[in-house]
């Protein structure tokens, strides 16, 4: 029995192996009698090639991590000066737009615009007056709306707001509902 036949279970003492390796295509003679398809000769070289490649690799990596590297300690040196010199560029380069304030600290807001500078300060009096008006209109019309109130007063319901608490927390008036829906009763 010569290499190919023992290879392809071509036996005459095993006729099982022989059935089975029948349905397979068998090899070229030529294929059959070379024991390893791989020339090792040319390992020594394909593994020089690999490892010039890798070499390659590893230097373009380190060249772009210097690169990285100085990129961050610029954006760094350049956020300090900045932080120092009271400047808000950094937010101008990266699209933001620039503080009105140059760096100062503002006080927040609720998020709603005014439209244009505050009124005067209401003096205390005045405050007085209309926190007695307020409860005077809740005691006589109960069970209306802040609108409501307000209309029948002629004032804005935003001048109403702080009014209305004060006399919530001091007991004086009831509220029932929720947002808009909500109403006033005398306590």
């Amino acid at each position: 029995m010569d290499a190919v036949d023992r290879l392809w279970g071509q036996d005459d003492e095993h006729p099982s192996v022989t059935a089975i390796s029948d349905t397979r295509r068998r090899p070229s003679r030529a294929a059959a009698e070379c024991p390893n398809p791989i020339d090792l000769s040319h390992f020594g070289v394909y593994t020089a090639a690999m490892n010039r490649i890798e070499q390659q690799i590893q230097a373009r990596i380190e060249t772009f991590v210097e690169e990285l590297s100085d990129l961050v300690k610029r954006a760094a040196l350049d956020s300090v000066s900045q932080a120092l010199a009271g400047t808000n560029a950094v937010a101008a380069r990266r699209g933001g737009r620039r503080s009105k304030t140059n760096g100062a600290k503002v006080a927040k807001t609720d998020g709603r615009r005014r439209p244009g500078p505050r009124g005067p300060k209401r003096s205390p009096e005045a405050l007085a007056k209309l926190q007695a008006a307020l409860l005077e209109e809740i005691q006589l019309n109960p069970g209306q709306r802040m609108e409501e109130i307000g209309k029948s007063l002629g004032v804005a319901t935003k001048d109403l707001d702080l009014l209305i608490k004060k006399l919530i927390a001091g007991k004086r008036i009831k509220k029932r509902g929720k947002t808009r829906a909500t109403t006033y009763f005398a306590a």
